[in-house]
């Protein structure tokens, strides 16, 4: 993959280089979980969860039965994705829906964020062996400060919460999908400026001696410095993980719910099926605790 003089194959391969670029793919791969391209497994369960409890024909129920089966199958672990997956099965099947049912969902910690690496890439000019400039490029940084799990109890029973959706693995490999662009226009552009300064330092010299290409060498460095940026924009607003709980109302509709060492009491709304939403930033924050009823 050449563009114009520069062999981006050719710098990959650089051991320099591809040394930190398997550092990058390394902390991606050992985040990404099987959800697809651009899928939220969160988004998809809510999507399930509503026509499930309020499906007003066999479309709805269709649609709900599918969006549960693909939830199940992206959190084959989760024994709630498993419950409401045979939920959705018996109301194709019967068309009852669920009723007296509380769903606990669980916003924790920090989604990642992008943040500067830099290193060396190799540049090929003048005839001579690779010299080695420094780039910047985008990496992900996973917040480990979170609390990892949520748990539920009633005057009978005690639930944890189990994860529905990890965002680390869903920033990850969107990252990764774009991974290759960034790297090729990075290393392209870089190159590029670096060649340009080496051209421009060699005809000072030339023209000027050695005090003006050192002249020039502080010129083109500080305008590398001040463009040589990577772009690290993040919508920083979203969780590491969605978690959830399923758990039949309990007849005195109260919840005790511990989140680290915070514990807050809960008294359910009247309603046929109940959500309950947990939102943690961190180990340290208060935790923020609404309610809703899905169905009356």
């Amino acid at each position: 993959n050449k563009s114009g003089a520069y062999d981006v194959d050719k710098a990959m391969a650089d051991p320099k280089t591809s040394s930190s670029l398997a550092t990058i793919d390394a902390d991606l791969d050992s985040q990404i979980k099987p959800y697809g391209d651009y899928v939220n497994p969160f988004v998809v369960f809510l999507d399930g969860l509503f026509f499930l409890t309020n499906a007003e024909n066999s479309s709805d129920l269709e649609r709900a039965h599918k969006s549960m089966e693909r939830v199940a199958a992206m959190s084959p672990t989760n024994a709630y994705a498993a419950d409401d997956l045979a939920a959705a099965n018996a109301a194709a099947a019967n068309g009852v829906l669920p009723q007296g049912l509380t769903y606990v969902i669980f916003e924790t910690g920090s989604a990642p964020y992008r943040e500067e690496y830099r290193f060396d890439i190799p540049i090929f000019v003048l005839n001579r062996g690779p010299s080695y400039v420094g780039a910047a490029f985008p990496r992900i940084k996973f917040v480990n400060d979170y609390i990892p799990v949520l748990s539920i109890a009633t005057d009978t029973n005690s639930y944890n919460t189990s994860v529905v959706a990890s965002m680390d693995s869903v920033v990850a490999l969107d990252f990764k999908n774009e991974w290759r662009s960034i790297l090729t226009k990075t290393l392209i552009s870089t190159a590029a400026k670096a060649t340009l300064d080496t051209v421009v330092q060699k005809q000072a010299g030339d023209r000027m001696g050695f005090l003006g290409q050192l002249a020039a060498k502080a010129i083109t460095a500080g305008l590398q410095a001040a463009v040589n940026i990577a772009d690290t924009r993040t919508w920083r607003s979203l969780p590491k993980e969605f978690q959830y709980a399923r758990l039949v109302t309990p007849a005195d509709r109260k919840l005790t719910l511990t989140a680290g060492n915070q514990t807050q009491t809960v008294e359910l709304e009247q309603g046929s099926v109940n959500v309950v939403y947990v939102k943690s930033s961190s180990t340290i924050a208060q935790i923020n605790v609404s309610q809703f009823v899905l169905k009356k």
